[in-house]
C-alpha cells in the first residue's frame, strides 16, 4: 500500500537570515506546502493577524520585539496563533540549546544543516503534538453507560460541567492567584475527565504544564467546555437511540452511582 501523502499545510517560515529563510521556503514548497516568510517578529506577528496558517517554522534565536524568544511570544499571543505547531531549526538546537527552545515552546527543533525529510518530519512530529483529541473519549463514554443509566450519566455530566464553571468564573471576572488559578484548572482537568471530555481534560492539563504564563488562557478552554456540553448530550442521545434497553434502564437519577 502507498505510504499516505501529508496534508498541505499553510506555513510560515520566520527567519532574520534571508538566505536561510529563503532555503527553509523552498524545502517546504518542494513538499508541497504554502509558504509565507518574514524576517522578524513584528512582521511575523502582522501576517499572523492577517492570514491563517497551519504551522510555523522558525529560526530557533529569532528575537522577539523586546529582544526576547520570539517563540515565547508567539505562545503567550493571541488564541488564534498561540497555540500553532512550532518548529525551530538552527545550529546546535540538539545540543544545550534544546532545553531553553522547548522551554521558549517550540515543539520540535531541527539542527543545521538539514534536508526536506528533515523538516517533514519536524514539521509532520510538531503538528501532532498540537492536534487536539477529540472532544470525547469513546472507551470512557462505554465504560460510564456501563454504570450508569442516561438520566443518571446526564446528571453527572452536567454536575462536571457546572463544576467547571464554577471554578473558571472567578477567573474571568478578576485576579487571582497562581495557586488559585492552578487549583481551579486542576478541578477543570478532574472533572472533564471524569465524563470523559477528552479535550477539554487535555488543554487544562497543558496549561498547567505550561506553567504561570500559559494558565493566563483561560478563555480558549472554556470554549472547549462548551463544545464538550454540546458533543456529551449529543453522545447520550445517540446511545439512547441505538440501545433502547440502555435508554430505557433508568429508575431514577439516584440509583446509578
Amino acid at each position: 500500500m502507498a505510504e499516505e501523502e501529508a496534508p498541505t499545510l499553510r506555513v510560515l517560515v520566520i527567519d532574520p537570515l534571508a538566505g536561510q529563510a529563503a532555503l527553509a521556503r523552498g524545502m517546504l514548497e518542494s513538499l508541497g506546502h504554502r509558504v509565507m516568510v518574514a524576517h522578524d517578529w513584528p512582521t511575523a506577528e502582522t501576517l499572523l493577524t492577517l492570514h491563517a496558517f497551519d504551522a510555523v517554522v522558525m529560526s530557533a534565536t529569532t528575537p522577539g520585539a523586546t529582544g526576547g524568544s520570539a517563540a515565547a511570544m508567539m505562545r503567550a499571543g493571541a488564541a488564534r496563533w498561540s497555540a500553532l505547531p512550532l518548529v525551530g531549526v538552527g545550529a546546535g538546537v540538539h545540543r544545550r540549546d534544546a532545553v531553553a527552545a522547548r522551554a521558549a515552546g517550540f515543539d520540535s527543533l531541527v539542527p543545521r544543516p538539514f534536508g526536506p525529510q528533515d523538516l517533514a518530519a519536524a514539521l509532520q512530529e510538531a503538528v501532532r503534538l498540537r492536534t487536539p483529541p477529540p472532544l470525547l473519549d469513546p472507551p470512557r463514554r462505554d465504560a460510564l453507560r456501563q454504570s450508569h443509566g442516561p438520566a443518571a450519566l446526564a446528571v453527572r455530566d452536567e454536575g462536571a460541567l457546572a463544576l467547571a464553571a464554577q471554578v473558571l468564573v472567578p477567573l474571568l471576572n478578576g485576579p487571582a492567584s497562581r495557586a488559585e488559578t492552578h487549583d481551579a484548572i486542576l478541578a477543570v482537568a478532574e472533572a472533564m475527565e471524569s465524563v470523559g471530555a477528552a479535550q477539554a481534560a487535555s488543554q487544562a492539563r497543558r496549561l498547567i504544564e505550561g506553567g504561570p504564563r500559559a494558565m493566563r488562557g483561560v478563555q480558549p478552554l472554556l470554549q472547549v467546555i462548551v463544545a464538550s456540553r454540546f458533543a456529551l448530550r449529543t453522545d447520550r442521545m445517540n446511545a439512547a437511540q441505538a440501545d433502547p434497553i440502555w435508554a430505557a434502564s433508568d429508575i431514577s437519577p439516584g440509583d446509578s452511582p
